[in-house]
This record gives C-alpha cells, structure tokens and sequence, in this order.
C-alpha cells in the first residue's frame, strides 16, 4: 500500500513537473497546499484514495484533473515553458 502511493506520488511528480503554475498573490508555499487540496477534492469526488484507485484511472488522466483544479478552483494560471 505504501509503496502504491509512493509510485503514484512520482508519477504524478514526474507528469506534473513539466508545467509551471503562477498566482499573481500567492507563493510556492500556497501552491502545494492548493495542489494538495486539489489531490484531496478528487479523491472525495472519485470516491477513491490514491492507495486503491482501480488500475485504468491513469495517472495522467488524474495529473490532469488536478491542474484543472487548480486553474479553476484556486486561480493558479498554467505558464508553458
């Protein structure tokens, strides 16, 4: 169980690393505390843990979901590099 998340964890890291995310009043300290409420908002909505996701529901799929996330709950605006 511990080793899933931490294998989902990288990959959502490795997937998600690629975007830069900015917020014209909020700092890298608000950005994970947003990005982790936004992991925890899908995870009620999806009645789903990270730890027992079925094996279909792709990390990328969820890394994208995510990022939507923080787009349109928390304000965050993507800056492709």
């Amino acid at each position: 169980m511990i080793r899933n998340l931490c294998v989902l964890g990288l990959a959502m890291i490795f997937l998600c690393g690629c975007t830069v995310f900015k917020h014209p009043q909020k700092g890298a300290g608000d950005f994970e505390r947003d990005r982790k409420k936004c992991e925890e908002l899908l995870a009620d909505n999806s009645g789903l843990s990270l730890t027992n996701a079925p094996e279909q529901d792709s990390s990328c799929v969820r890394c994208d979901e995510v990022k939507r996330c923080l787009e349109e709950q928390m304000g965050w605006e993507r800056v492709r590099n």
